[in-house]
């Protein structure tokens, strides 16, 4: 879901995107404003543009259950997913940095 800000104030939610098939759980974005989704059912990392589009997938294997992703790495532009089922990290070298994470406050 997406939630407009009006007046300093969220306003009415509406639908950005659609993981298919199986749930989101844990995303991020890169610089390029494409949203990337852990897809747990679906096996795979789901991404979409910044219109909500979906684009290409990041197969994470047969069984796998993908549950977050962050990018890192010397120039910030790999993705890392946890694959919860299979205990393991996958690591995916991309072609644009991840935008910065915030400190917890």
């Amino acid at each position: 879901l997406r939630y407009r800000c009006d007046g300093g104030r969220l306003g009415a939610p509406d639908v950005f995107c659609t993981t298919e098939p199986g749930f989101p759980d844990g995303l991020c974005f890169d610089s390029e404003g494409r949203l990337y989704v852990a897809a747990t059912l679906a096996h795979e990392v789901q991404v979409f543009g910044p219109d909500g589009a979906r684009l290409d997938s990041l197969p994470c294997g047969a069984g796998s259950m993908p549950t977050n992703c962050c990018f890192g790495g010397p120039d910030g532009s790999t993705l890392f997913v946890t694959d919860s089922r299979g205990g393991r990290v996958l690591a995916f070298d991309l072609d644009a940095p991840g935008l910065p994470l915030f400190p917890f406050r």
